[in-house]
């Protein structure tokens, strides 16, 4: 599951189990990093590009391209999960700092 939060810091979107409520993973500190992140997943879905770009305009998330092309460079590297995993992280950040007023 998913949630989010207000902390003194800012907000901060986490993935969390029903089971361990407790224990969460932050995702994001923005909606924009959040939705990063589950357009990554989507995208593993090998989901259009046309019905990305569609779901992306009903949510709001401005950096799909963006992520596209930031995607296929990272593909042409070494690749591998740690390396996406922490590709991904990386993506995050930079977008959830753009974020930053």
């Amino acid at each position: 599951m998913f949630g989010v939060r207000r902390l003194d810091e800012g907000l901060e979107f986490v993935r969390y189990s029903i089971e361990t409520p407790d224990d969460c993973e932050r995702i994001a500190t923005t909606e924009q990093g959040f939705w990063a992140a589950q357009f990554d997943a989507v995208y593993e879905l090998d989901c259009s590009i046309e019905a990305m770009e569609q779901a992306a305009a009903a949510v709001g998330y401005r950096f799909l391209s963006q992520q596209l092309e930031a995607r296929e460079a990272y593909e042409d590297g070494p690749g591998g999960y740690d390396g996406h995993a922490r590709w991904l992280r990386e993506l995050v950040a930079q977008i959830d700092a753009s974020q930053v007023p």
